[in-house]
């Protein structure tokens, strides 16, 4: 009798509980083995159901011969080849209820599984640690799986979070918070803020950092869970590179401040300089300056706004042109408007010091990066708490000002008629994921790097919550300077104060180290605190696309450093325009347009595709197994709604959208025509990524047959840790059996998959279109 080994069938071991003496023409598979009576040839079926026979005894052959229908090279051993060794072998009819798997000379023990069931959404008993291979062979799939050691993982559980609170409290906590709850009625914004906190933020928050960790992944290969949303990954890169490139600007203006701090005088504490307009100018903390201005068009300028205008952005000499022209389409009133970026291409001159402050910036990131997370997770210990103990200083300092009351109010009382306004919701949504970092694809990236069974949950519910503090503390110092100077100023309305809303951290803050003793010390530890801040956020956006470079070009690893000088080479010339005299309307284009309404739409496809189509149950059973906790309902309500809340709010604000437009001295500037268009364009290269792509997969995927695997995960996804994939699989056994209520699904798998059905549970579920 030939042994088992020799055997492709796997059905030699079995012995038929009842013969049928009738048998068709042929009874031998083509793949070989003993023969299977009731076995037709021709339709490649058995006559009775599964396995006839065989099937009421072990309930075995319908599922081997399922696979060998599909996968000639199938073995009910192994799904590489016949290596089963035991003692056994060569007995018969004898059968062992498991199988020693011994890997041959040469094995790949991390390669792919086999292919499983599809159409059930199971997958089948396998070697552990093995992947399954793939019918369809696209670019990202054929990637070679890492193993543990291959993928570099956080030093400690701190590592993670540091860098995370580094990424999400950073310096949009500091400086774009302040400034968009400033404009748009303080507690007015708020209050949509912490509601859609609550609702959306914490959830997705959540959401990509367990999806990180479940995966091994970055933003750009975890898609293959869903891979008509490829192009979401795609896009996270694209929007991640946008914000990368200006923000970086933000951190050439900290290290600008910074090297002025060392002046015996502070320079924007003082209306005696060459660039200050002495008829506007005048300085909160002196009690004998006065400010002149009697001209209706003008106001006066404490000295730190003339410092931020004039001498560090050159806002004066910027090309400007001013046109007349209707009011409206339906007014025949005429009005003179000032155009910024008025001609194509003339943005004035490059600001140098500004420039050398930009590429320090940059040479700082490569330093810090060029090893990848091994480097970048140390430095987070320091920039990650430091700038709270700056902070919580000027809190202190900011409280103990005369009129700071006042500014507190505005923050904390709002204004109801504001809170109907589509924009202020718009602006809080778009807020929400600058600040916590969300839909960037930097959660994504940095919990790939988790541990497979770290407790991510808590370090997400705390570390989103610690960037809501931040941001009222920051908001606090900067509305109780604010209250002040409306005070000493006389004014009825705060928002007459300053007219800046980019520059409004560049513009409080200075003024508020200015009344601190020693003011030079303390406004050297704040900006190399804002800069600090950057730093974090830097690291995961830039991060964020080397990360996608390293999963797609496997190569790359062998040289992260050079890799990541050439992308930081790369950032640094396209930012060059950012520090030209117009380079302040160019950022607050690529603020409004690439960094606010780009993201939205990207949060509403990201969510679509995982919790809509994966599914929000497949999603929470997937957590389940790493994380050990069932998830709760009101998470699960909150994920399977957040798609309809971020579409009607993009929906509703574009329909009321209004084009941006710039506030300083002069009074309102607006943009061309042309400067609206590059704005779109910014927009658009980030949205149409995720259409573009889910044709090409549709095309692709249906040129192959293979429609309805668009939006089920491919054969290679599953936790990214390779020794949680048998475990993982086990568990899906036990809630798939659980879902149809069978009596035998509270029990584990055997090694071998025929042996774990007795007779009576066979029998009633052995027919023919009864798939596991």
């Amino acid at each position: 009798m030939p042994s088992r080994k020799h055997s492709r069938s796997g059905f030699d071991y079995a012995t038929p509980a009842v013969y049928y003496p009738t048998a068709p023409s042929s009874q031998y598979p083509p793949t070989g083995g003993y023969p299977i009576y009731g076995y037709n040839a021709a339709s490649g079926y058995p006559h009775y159901g599964y396995g006839g026979p065989y099937n009421s005894a072990y309930g075995a052959e319908g599922y081997h011969h399922y696979m060998r229908s599909y996968d000639p090279n199938y073995d009910a051993y192994f799904p590489e080849g016949p290596t089963v060794e035991d003692k056994w072998r060569n007995t018969y009819p004898y059968v062992p209820t498991s199988y020693t798997h011994t890997s041959s000379e040469g094995r790949n023990t991390g390669s792919r599984r086999r292919q499983g069931n599809q159409e059930s959404g199971h997958s089948l008993p396998r070697e552990a640690g093995s992947r399954p291979t793939s019918n369809l062979k696209f670019a990202a799939d054929e990637l070679e799986e890492q193993t543990d050691e291959d993928r570099d993982h956080w030093g400690s559980q701190w590592e993670f979070i540091f860098s995370c609170i580094g990424l999400s409290v950073g310096i949009g906590n500091v400086w774009r918070f302040p400034y968009l709850a400033f404009v748009n009625g303080g507690a007015a914004f708020l209050l949509p803020y912490f509601i859609l906190l609550l609702i959306v933020g914490k959830p997705m928050y959540f959401m990509e950092v367990a999806l990180g960790q479940f995966s091994q992944l970055g933003p750009f290969s975890v898609w293959r869970m869903t891979p008509i949303a490829r192009g979401v990954g795609f896009a996270m890169c694209t929007l991640s590179l946008i914000v990368a490139i200006y923000y970086n600007v933000v951190m050439g203006y900290c290290l600008h401040y910074m090297y002025f701090s060392f002046s015996w005088t502070l320079p924007w504490d003082t209306c005696d300089k060459d660039w200050a307009d002495k008829a506007t100018c005048y300085i909160p903390t002196d009690a004998n300056s006065s400010c002149s201005a009697s001209n209706s068009d003008q106001r006066c300028q404490p000295a730190s706004e003339q410092y931020w205008e004039r001498f560090v952005l050159g806002l004066h000499n910027a090309p400007l042109m001013t046109y007349t022209e209707s009011y409206n389409s339906t007014s025949d009133e005429l009005v003179d408007r000032t155009y910024a970026l008025s001609e194509f291409g003339n943005i004035g001159i490059i600001k140098w010091d500004l420039l050398l402050a930009l590429f320090i910036s940059w040479t700082v990131v490569f330093l810090c990066l060029s090893k990848g997370i091994k480097s970048s997770g140390k430095v987070v210990y320091f920039t990650a708490t430091f700038p709270y103990l700056i902070l919580l200083i000027l809190l202190v300092r900011g409280l103990m000002l005369e009129g700071a009351l006042e500014g507190i109010k505005f923050f904390f009382i709002p204004d109801w008629k504001k809170l109907l306004d589509i924009s202020v919701w718009r602006l809080a949504a778009e807020q929400m994921f600058f600040s916590l970092s969300v839909s960037w694809g930097g959660l994504i990236m940095f919990g790939s790097y988790n541990k497979f069974r770290t407790k991510v949950h808590y370090h997400a519910f705390i570390i989103s919550s610690l960037d809501f503090v931040t941001s009222i503390i920051a908001s606090i110092v900067i509305f109780s300077i604010l209250g002040a100077l409306k005070v000493k100023l006389g004014l009825d309305d705060i928002q007459d104060v300053v007219k800046q809303k980019q520059g409004l951290a560049f513009v409080v803050y200075p003024q508020a180290v200015s009344l601190m003793p020693i003011p030079q010390l303390w406004a050297v530890l704040f900006f190399f605190m804002l800069f600090t801040l950057g730093l974090d956020s830097e690291f995961a956006l830039l991060e964020t696309i080397l990360t996608a470079i390293y999963d797609t070009f496997p190569i790359t690893r062998r040289h992260k450093a050079k890799t990541c000088l050439i992308a930081c080479i790369a950032s640094f010339l396209l930012s060059i325009p950012c520090v030209s005299l117009s380079g302040q309307f160019i950022f607050d284009l690529m603020d409004t347009y690439g960094g606010g309404l780009g993201v939205l739409w990207v949060a509403i496809f990201e969510t679509i595709a995982i919790m809509w189509i994966y599914g929000v149950q497949r999603f929470s059973e997937d957590l389940q197994f790493m994380l050990n906790i069932k998830i709760s309902i009101l998470i699960k309500i909150c994920w399977a709604i957040t798609p309809l809340i971020l579409a009607g709010i993009f929906a509703i604000a574009c329909w009321h959208w209004t084009p941006p437009t710039f506030q300083y001295q002069a009074g309102v500037l607006h943009y061309s025509d042309w400067a609206h268009g590059v704005g779109w364009f910014l927009t658009l290269i980030v949205a149409l990524q995720i259409p573009i792509v889910a044709l090409i997969m549709t095309i692709m995927y249906a040129t192959r047959g293979k429609t309805k695997e668009l939006v089920r995960p491919i054969n290679v996804w599953g936790p990214g840790d390779l020794s949680e994939i048998d475990e993982w699989h086990a568990f899906q056994y036990k809630k798939s059996f659980q879902c149809k209520q069978h009596p035998q699904g509270m029990g584990g798998p055997y090694d071998n998959y025929g042996m774990q059905y007795p007779y009576p549970y066979t029998y009633n579920y052995g027919g023919g279109n009864y798939h596991m």
